[in-house]
């Protein structure tokens, strides 16, 4: 039986179903910001059921770029809300006859320019995939730039912090310096007044010659 048999069949369950509540549970896996690089409908390859595969690739954070997350709903009784509820959020129409699902899909995915927040969640060998809501790019701006802010604030902060650690060592050594410099003064001020003390007092040889003659 081919795909649009197979959705022909799950026309009465798309039409029966009632919408999740969208976003999911929040949880704390990560959150990513993506584009939709693609969705299809395909035959799972362990339970051979009907789905939607949906490609989002990261833009944010940063070092996540580029990577891929797939997330997949079931056509069928328990998969349906799911995906209900995700079409929603993105703004997808739903075709009325689901044998044109197909195209619906890949028009959606290749017209699709928007940013869509995701959390990933993985509990054993399992990874869900909860789409948040679409991002409102001039806010996601403006969160950059405070973002960018911050961190040049953190940069300077920094480079004073080691600034002053240096004039804190340059002081230190300064100190030392002019320890150093009144310790030697001191010792040569104490061998001076050791050797005049010394020159002032007489030899015992001539102190003894001089009580001889008396």
């Amino acid at each position: 039986m081919g795909i649009k048999e197979k959705l022909k069949k799950a026309q009465d369950l798309w039409e029966d179903a009632e919408t999740a509540e969208a976003g999911g549970k929040k949880v704390k896996d990560g959150e990513y910001k993506c584009k939709i690089e693609s969705m299809a409908v395909e035959t799972s390859k362990s339970n051979k059921r009907l789905q939607v595969k949906t490609v989002f690739e990261v833009v944010k954070p940063a070092k996540f770029e580029g990577r891929t997350v797939w997330r997949f709903d079931g056509l069928t009784e328990q998969g349906m809300p799911y995906f209900k509820a995700m079409a929603q959020t993105l703004g997808l129409e739903i075709p009325s006859k689901l044998s044109k699902l197909p195209d619906a899909l890949e028009d959606f995915a290749e017209n699709f320019d928007g940013i869509v927040e995701i959390t990933v969640a993985t509990k054993d060998e399992f990874t869900n995939v909860y789409v948040n809501g679409l991002v409102d790019e001039d806010a996601d701006e403006d969160e950059d730039e405070d973002e960018d802010e911050d961190d040049k604030k953190k940069k300077k902060k920094k480079k004073k912090s080691k600034k002053d650690e240096d004039e804190d060592e340059d002081e230190d050594e300064d100190e030392d310096e002019d320890e150093d410099e009144e310790e030697t003064k001191s010792k040569s001020k104490r061998k001076s007044r050791g050797k005049k003390d010394n020159d002032d007092e007489p030899p015992l040889k001539k102190r003894d010659k001089k009580k001889k003659k008396k």
